[in-house]
């Protein structure tokens, strides 16, 4: 075993493995559209997710014990990250007590193996490794197999001819999962344009890298923004935001960054305020802002009487779902939904799923509802992960994680104040962060993890990893191969 743990400690392809958490599921479906394999869900498709991210799951575990074995994790570190495990842990036996083996807890329960327990790993092996420059190339070079379907969707949008759920979609990949599947490599090529890095792939250094980069950064926005996906909008423009003063306070790239920030804002403004194609999704913002216009968080159509049913639901028993029912029966003898007398009262709009949020808190502040109790009982998760932790886990839950990620975050400024790429990879975060409050689900929201993983792992100096004893000869040399 020692063995094994070694090869994966010293493998020089390690430096992919936290890229890969944030985009690998992602990847795949990306790959099975371009072999056509995607454009409906079948069991080739199926098929090939599960393995590949079973695979994954697997390097990303044996990575954790490689570093437990030859990294240099002290018990102020250990301790923490045995506490964000044990937290969740503690989590899903009380939610499997409270709600059994249900559709949504096993639905979490497979996310949370397969997608955040893997970046966890991730982030506490690229925090021993300090892989950290490395992360942005090894986004860089995966967003070249993303650039061909963003020019496919981005192709369907200004021609109105994408044939997939009026246009929005791009197989069975619906317009959301695509905008965020093409986020992070956004994200990485705009560090990669302020530091004007080399471009290189398969060991080749590509030619004239910064318009390559400019033009990648255009098409990847552009197709966020066709997809119509507000969330994306907001966590990048948060993120230019941040850019920008993280950028005048250590006088790094102010040009660059403030010039890149600004036609990106600019470019998702015109489409907004001024002129779209036909099938682009930007009208969903504006019907948003019109909203806030008028004092109300609108983003779905909603029954308007919804809003004096709120405390009949909370009040109402939440071993059972009593909103958001399917329009049809799970069973082919039960009776039609037309027929039945409960009313399918549908829930989609944020202002209704925050405000039953702060319902179920208020009711039970303490200990709350209980772990994905919100989700169990409406039908659907809260958009909003301190809202989804104050209700399930009441108190008790909310201070003890956010104590955790308040402790990575002063990690992470504590060490990005002096390493450039600490603060980069802190910055590329900041983009989740806005995602965590407006569209984040706590029970499997893979950044938080790679991020308290990262975060508590990170050692307060600098330091240098050095070979395990047995590396072979051939080996010894990518110790080199960190940026």
């Amino acid at each position: 075993m020692d063995r094994i743990l070694s090869k994966v400690w010293n493998s020089r392809y390690g430096k992919y493995l936290l890229p890969l958490s944030f985009c690998v599921g992602n990847l795949i479906n990306v790959i099975f559209y371009y072999l056509g394999l995607a454009f409906q869900d079948n069991i080739a498709r199926q098929t090939g997710f599960v393995i590949g991210n079973v695979l994954f799951a697997s390097v990303a575990f044996l990575a954790l014990l490689s570093t437990l074995r030859f990294g240099h994790l002290k018990l102020k570190s250990l301790l923490p990250l045995g506490l964000v495990l044990l937290f969740f842990a503690g989590c899903y036996i009380r939610a499997l007590i409270r709600f059994g083996f249900t559709g949504t807890w096993t639905h979490h329960a497979g996310q949370f193996v397969f997608f955040s327990f893997p970046a966890f790993c991730a982030g506490v092996y690229m925090a021993q490794r300090r892989y950290e420059a490395a992360f942005f190339e090894g986004l860089e070079q995966f967003g070249l197999f993303a650039a061909p379907a963003a020019l496919i969707y981005f192709n369907g949008a200004v021609f109105n001819c994408n044939p997939f759920n009026y246009g929005r979609d791009l197989g069975i990949i619906n317009y959301m999962s695509f905008s965020y599947t093409l986020m992070p490599f956004l994200l990485a090529m705009v560090f990669q344009f302020l530091d004007g890095k080399p471009f290189s792939l398969f060991g080749r250094t590509l030619r004239h890298p910064q318009r390559l980069r400019c033009i990648l950064i255009a098409l990847f926005w552009i197709a966020i923004i066709a997809s119509g996906t507000r969330g994306t909008y907001f966590c990048v423009v948060g993120f230019c935001i941040c850019l920008v003063f993280s950028s005048c306070l250590h006088r790094e790239s102010r040009q660059r960054s403030a010039i890149l920030s600004a036609a990106m804002t600019f470019v998702l403004c015109f489409n907004i305020f001024v002129y779209a194609p036909q099938g682009f999704g930007t009208w969903r913002m504006a019907s948003f802002l019109q909203g806030v216009s008028k004092g109300e968080l609108v983003t779905s159509k909603e029954d308007p009487k919804v809003s004096d049913k709120i405390d009949d639901l909370v009040k109402a028993d939440g071993n059972q779902q009593i909103t958001n029912l399917p329009n049809t029966p799970s069973e082919p003898d039960a009776p039609s939904q037309e027929d039945s007398t409960e009313e399918n009262i549908q829930i989609g709009s944020r202002g209704t799923l925050f405000k039953l949020a702060v319902k179920e808190f208020q009711k039970l502040p303490i200990t709350g509802i209980g772990p994905m109790g919100y989700t169990v009982k409406y039908g659907m998760y809260p958009h909003n992960i301190p809202l989804e932790l104050l209700c399930e886990t009441g108190l008790a839950g909310f201070i003890t994680l956010m104590l955790l990620i308040f402790w990575a975050v002063i990690n992470l400024l504590r060490s990005g104040w002096k390493q450039k790429y600490v603060r980069y990879f802190f910055l590329f975060l900041t983009a989740y962060m806005v995602q965590a409050n407006i569209s984040g689900d706590l029970w499997y929201f893979s950044p938080l993890l790679c991020a308290l993983g990262y975060g508590l792992a990170l050692p307060n100096e600098k330091c240098e990893t050095v070979p395990v004893p047995g590396t072979p000869a051939k080996d010894v040399a990518t110790f080199m191969d960190r940026a």
